[in-house]
């Protein structure tokens, strides 16, 4: 009769490439992501969350304001309730503030303008899991902080709509 051999390591030898093809291809991910924001590419999600904010707004703010966040209740509901369309956009340029914050220097052109194109910064952070578009430096959450100096965005003309306002927490 002939004897089998049996391997009890096999099932442990099998997780532990498992575990290390994990490692290997959440390294690769990581280091593509961060490759990218050096050579000054912007990481998909931060692109398509922004591209879909500024779709949404031809459409109305209160499509918009599913892709965005606000300091507080008042100035989300006024946001809501303006009439504000735009018939088109142009993204200018883009740059990483940190790992989880992108900045887009944009302009707009809100209907009933014409000829009159709005030059805006935008931002997208990534936080909690969620993309989110920050429409005023003042907006983006101390959470994403780091490297962000709500100074470098602001416009020449004090009557912008860009203009850094201050809140009561």
């Amino acid at each position: 009769m002939k004897k089998t051999r049996q391997f009890p390591a096999i099932p442990a030898l099998l997780a532990v490439i498992g575990v290390l093809a994990l490692a290997l291809a959440v390294f690769l991910y990581l280091g593509s992501r961060n490759r990218a924001a050096a050579h000054g590419e912007i990481p998909a999600p931060y692109e398509e969350t922004l591209i879909a904010y500024l779709d949404a707004l031809k459409e109305g703010t209160s499509q918009a304001a599913a892709y965005t966040a606000f300091p507080n209740e008042i100035i989300e509901q006024d946001y809501r309730q303006s009439p504000m369309r735009i018939s088109s956009y142009e993204v200018l340029s883009s740059s990483l503030v940190n790992e989880n914050l992108y900045a887009f220097r944009l302009t707009l052109t809100v209907n009933g303008r014409t000829g009159e194109d709005t030059p805006l910064y935008y931002f997208v952070g990534y936080q909690d899991g969620a993309y989110t578009v920050y429409i005023n430096a003042a907006y983006v959450p101390e959470a994403l902080h780091e490297n962000f100096n709500a100074a470098d965005y602001t416009y020449d003309d004090p009557d912008s709509l860009g203009a850094i306002p201050q809140f009561d927490e």
